[in-house]
């Protein structure tokens, strides 16, 4: 019993360091740090890959490409001609940006 006891309270500590952990990192903003293209021919797909977001957390800023691993971008469409607003979300903060989509 005092094995099982001992087990329980050191997977409860565990459990509480990582939830510690993971809030003290919690995005508190996102921002455009370097734009990207801007303008897009009709029909062809948004690339934003020359663009970085600033994103910051409790402690720091740091700078991730906006083709980075769990940036969503939504509110493209490649066929509709014209000024778009985007928006760039990050770990549930985003940012807009606005591009162009021009004539073949």
């Amino acid at each position: 019993m005092k094995r099982f006891l001992k087990t329980a309270i050191a997977m409860l500590a565990l459990t509480g360091a990582f939830f510690a952990l993971t809030a003290c990192n919690k995005v508190t903003d996102v921002s455009v740090a370097t734009n990207p293209q801007l303008v897009f021919v009709q029909g062809n797909p948004i690339d934003l890959s020359l663009g970085t977001l600033s994103v910051t957390d409790k402690e720091t800023t740091k700078e991730i490409a906006m083709d980075a691993k769990g940036v969503k971008v939504s509110g493209y469409n490649a066929n509709q001609l014209g000024s778009q607003e985007i928006t760039i979300s990050y770990e549930g903060k985003s940012t807009k940006l606005t591009v162009e989509v021009v004539p073949r």
